[in-house]
């Protein structure tokens, strides 16, 4: 199995993970249309914000060692030169839609929570 290979493979995998992790979220939200979100206990809100941010960390983490990973495939193939060094930019490009997407959730959620413990202690 050949380099080349193993990322193609990698990279479905890591697509089939964030579209099942995106397909249990429906499932949760679909859950949560059958309620209102009156009806929802803060513990069951936060225990839910709780999974998707650890989800979302995942993400990042996984992304970010495919860019590394494909970083450092672009700058060998830099070296040698060759049409492949097109399609690794695309490996590039897209592991920085992932990290970027997931990390401005991230910091979204950080400072909604924020201004929530910020508004309770006034």
């Amino acid at each position: 199995m050949n380099r080349e290979n193993t990322f193609t493979s990698a990279s479905i995998m890591f697509i089939y993970f964030v579209f099942h992790a995106v397909m249990k979220v429906e499932e949760l939200v679909a859950r949560m249309n059958e309620k209102t979100l009156t009806q929802i206990s803060k513990k069951t809100w936060y225990r839910w914000s709780f999974y998707v941010n650890i989800a979302l960390f995942f993400i990042v983490a996984i992304s970010l060692y495919f860019l590394i990973l494909d970083s450092y495939t672009a700058g060998k193939l830099a070296s040698i030169g060759g049409d492949t060094l097109s399609q690794q930019w695309l490996y590039i490009a897209r592991d920085i839609a992932f990290v970027s997407i997931s990390l401005a959730l991230v910091f979204f959620q950080f400072f909604r929570n924020l201004l929530t413990i910020i508004r309770r202690s006034l």
